[in-house]
């Protein structure tokens, strides 16, 4: 698992989003900004903290928590709006 170490590499690399995205077949909802992309891959690819995240993004530890927490219901809505 990737730590804070880490983080900084994964952010550096060529969409970590996109490529967390086409693995689990989130670009076919079409509906995410590479943002809720980076921090949903931060979060469960490289198992990053939120504080870790919030690092890796430039962003508080709450602002980070409240992008993760929207980014994820995007997702269970398109989600359920796909079943």
């Amino acid at each position: 698992m990737r730590r804070a170490d880490d983080a900084g590499a994964l952010a550096a690399e060529a969409g970590p989003g996109e490529r967390f995205a086409e693995r689990f077949g989130f670009e076919r909802f079409g509906l995410w900004i590479a943002r809720e992309r980076e921090v949903v891959a931060l979060k469960f690819h490289a198992g990053l903290r939120n504080t870790e995240i919030a690092g890796v993004l430039g962003v508080s530890e709450s602002a980070a928590g409240t992008l993760l927490y929207r980014a994820m219901q995007k997702l269970r809505e398109a989600c359920d709006a796909t079943s």
